[in-house]
């Protein structure tokens, strides 16, 4: 079975959807061939295995041509929208189109959506499947160890680790370390960049040089963030799957959202069972209020951060791309079956 599967992020668009379409596309079971399909600037086809189903095209006629010599069973989408003549040329080509993304702007097209929002908004004719057991992200994520999580909490001061996303396209980084930085208590900050981290270093030194108290670290990372990540006591995020792997990292953390449909699309799993803690909107200046009443209460009561890393125990698994999988599989058995009557 052929599946075909696309793909879209960058420094604007963000890294999340690439970083789940690797990881779904290296977990095809034997059976199944995916072809990945990215949509990405030349500068980020590094982000990619070198694999000779891993397509990048030149345009969009080209994908449609290369999708059709394929003649795959699915068509699988991990964007938020897409140009809507190609879209419309591909259901043409395959009448069977699947989205693992929580949002997509043809969501009403497709005949099954896989999402980790529960409060997913439903589209008539189209089969959901919805859950933390759908929640696929990057196999590189390893749970901390608790021996080595309480061996940091010890320490005098609060370790914190910022994670933006990939791209941080409106710099939020700049933007918390600048709040934060303003507490009276030291802090040992861990400051990670991703790879399409394209804003100014010395505007981060700066706040740095600023602020003697703290300790301060700049991190240009991809692979090693969760070596450096294990060594936080929290970490500050904007949702998305960085949110999914710190609970399945056992590592508490504080989201503050770029967008009010970001927080939606996160869902009020995490939150409801405590294992994460959302602040809002960045737009919202009370955010940044709350951002630092927070960490001043955590840093006060470091308990508050052990019951919220038991709480996020058995949350999320790295199954979700086999379960899809074997939902695809099924799906295709049975309309043979019927085909064969």
């Amino acid at each position: 079975m052929n599946i075909a599967l696309i793909v879209t992020g960058g420094t604007n668009l963000g890294y999340g959807h690439i970083t789940r379409s690797i990881t779904f596309y290296k977990n095809a079971p034997q059976g199944i061939s995916v072809y990945l399909f990215p949509i990405v600037k030349s500068c980020d086809y590094r982000l990619f295995p070198q694999d000779k189903n891993i397509l990048f095209t030149t345009s969009f006629t080209d994908l449609i041509n290369k999708i059709n010599e394929l003649s795959p069973e699915y068509i699988i989408w991990d964007t938020i929208d897409f140009d809507e003549n190609t879209f419309f040329e591909l259901k043409k080509i395959c009448n069977k189109h699947v989205s693992i993304s929580p949002a997509f702007r043809y969501m009403n097209q497709m005949n099954m959506v896989f999402s980790r929002n529960i409060e997913q908004t439903r589209e008539s004719n189209v089969k959901y499947y919805l859950g933390m057991q759908y929640a696929i992200f990057n196999d590189a994520c390893k749970f901390i160890p608790d021996e080595v999580y309480i061996k940091n909490l010890a320490k005098e001061n609060l370790i914190i680790g910022i994670s933006m996303g990939g791209g941080d396209a409106p710099n939020k980084t700049l933007k918390i370390l600048e709040i934060i930085s303003e507490l009276k208590f030291p802090l040992t900050i861990w400051v990670l960049l991703g790879e399409g981290y394209n804003h100014s270093y010395q505007n981060l030194v700066d706040v740095i040089n600023r602020n003697n108290r703290h300790e301060i670290i700049l991190a240009k990372t991809n692979r090693s963030m969760w070596d450096i990540l294990s060594n936080c006591n929290v970490a500050i995020l904007a949702g998305g799957l960085m949110l999914v792997e710190s609970v399945y990292a056992g590592l508490p953390s504080i989201n503050i959202f770029e967008k009010k449909w970001h927080e939606k699309t996160a869902g009020n799993t995490f939150f409801d069972k405590k294992a994460a803690i959302s602040i809002g909107n960045i737009d919202d200046a009370e955010s940044f209020n709350r951002l630092n009443e927070t960490l001043t209460c955590i840093r006060n009561k470091k308990s508050i951060l052990l019951s919220m890393r038991e709480n996020s125990k058995g949350i999320v698994d790295k199954l979700a791309s086999n379960r899809i999988y074997n939902i695809l599989m099924n799906n295709v058995e049975i309309e043979q079956d019927r085909m064969s009557f």
